[in-house]
C-alpha cells in the first residue's frame, strides 16, 4: 500500500538536518508536496531547492522556533487551507549531564519543545485528519523512553511522555481512520549527539544513519504499527528495560554507563 495515500501534503518540522530532513527527503521520493519547519531558514531554503530540483515537487518553508509565544497558532492558521494527510513531528532538543549543573532556562525550553509543542501540533492536526477520516501522525521518542536515564534525566523523561502519548493515540485516532506511529531511535548519525559531551565508543551501542531510521518508521507506518524502535541493538537495550531487568537496576547501569562515558565537566 502506498504511503501517497494519506493526501497531498505532508508536514515535517525540525527539517533542516538529521531524520527530519531525511523525512522530507524520503516522503518527497514518495510523491508528496511538502510543507517544511525549522528555525534555519538558510538550510530549509537549501532543501527546498533541492527537492525541487530533483524530485519534482512543490516545497513550502516555514521558518520558526516552534517554543516562542504563539508559534504553533501562526503555523495553524498558515497551513490552514493545505490539505496536510501526514504529519511528522521530529523537533526537539536534548540536555545532558549532572541535572544541578544545567540551567532551569534549558531544562523548560527542551519540556517546551519535547513534550508541548508535539502535543499542541497533534490536537490540531489530529482534529483535521480525523475530519476526513484519513491521515498519519509520526512522533520522535528514543529509546530512552524505556527507562530512566541519569544524566539524561528530563530528555528521557520527555521521550517517555511522547512514547506513552503517541500509543495512547494510536488507539483512540484509529477508529478515526488516522494511523500514529512512535519512532524511537537509538543513537542516530546527527548534528544532536555531536553536541553531547561523551565519548560514546565506551558506550554498548551502534550509530544508525538517518535514512535507515526514516526507512523502518515508515514501514512500521505501512503495517499500523503503534511504536517502532530501529535497529537490533536498540530493541534488545529496550527489551531488557521492559522485561528482563528492574527499573531501578536499568537506572543504575545506565547511570553508571554515562558517567563513564561523559566528559567530567559536565557531571
Amino acid at each position: 500500500m502506498s504511503l501517497k495515500k494519506y493526501g497531498e501534503y505532508a508536514l515535517v518540522t525540525g527539517a533542516s538536518s538529521g531524520i527530519g530532513r531525511e523525512f522530507a527527503i524520503a516522503l518527497a521520493k514518495e510523491g508528496y508536496k511538502l510543507v517544511l519547519i525549522a528555525r534555519r531558514k538558510k538550510e530549509l531554503d537549501n532543501l527546498a531547492q533541492e527537492l525541487q530540483e530533483t524530485k519534482g515537487v512543490e516545497v513550502i518553508v516555514y521558518s520558526a522556533d516552534l517554543t516562542e509565544l504563539h508559534a504553533i497558532e501562526e503555523i495553524a492558521s498558515f497551513t490552514q487551507n493545505i490539505d496536510i494527510g501526514l504529519v511528522v513531528l521530529n523537533a526537539g532538543m536534548q540536555t545532558h549531564g549532572s541535572f544541578v549543573k544545567t540551567s532551569f532556562e534549558d531544562q523548560t525550553k527542551m519540556l517546551e519543545l519535547n513534550v508541548i509543542v508535539p502535543m499542541k501540533m497533534a490536537h490540531i492536526f489530529a482534529k483535521r485528519l480525523t475530519e476526513k477520516d484519513l491521515g498519519a501522525i509520526i512522533f520522535l521518542a528514543s529509546t530512552f523512553a524505556y527507562q530512566a536515564v541519569p544524566y539524561f534525566s528530563n530528555y528521557a523523561a520527555s521521550k517517555s511522555y511522547i512514547l506513552s502519548f503517541a500509543e495512547a493515540l494510536h488507539v483512540e485516532l484509529s477508529l478515526k481512520g488516522v494511523d500514529v506511529l512512535a519512532l524511537s531511535p537509538g543513537l542516530t548519525k546527527t548534528e544532536m549527539p555531536e553536541s553531547i559531551a561523551m565519548d560514546f565508543s565506551k558506550m554498548p551501542i551502534s550509530v544508525m544513519e538517518p535514512s535507515d531510521v526514516v526507512q523502518v518508521a515508515l514501514k512500521a507506518l505501512q503495517d499500523k504499527k503503534s511504536s517502532i524502535i530501529p535497529g537490533g541493538r536498540n530493541k534488545m537495550m529496550a527489551f531488557m528495560a521492559q522485561h528482563l531487568m528492574p527499573r531501578a537496576s536499568i537506572a543504575a547501569m545506565f547511570g553508571n554507563m554515562n558517567m563513564k562515558a561523559m566528559n567530567p565537566k559536565v557531571l
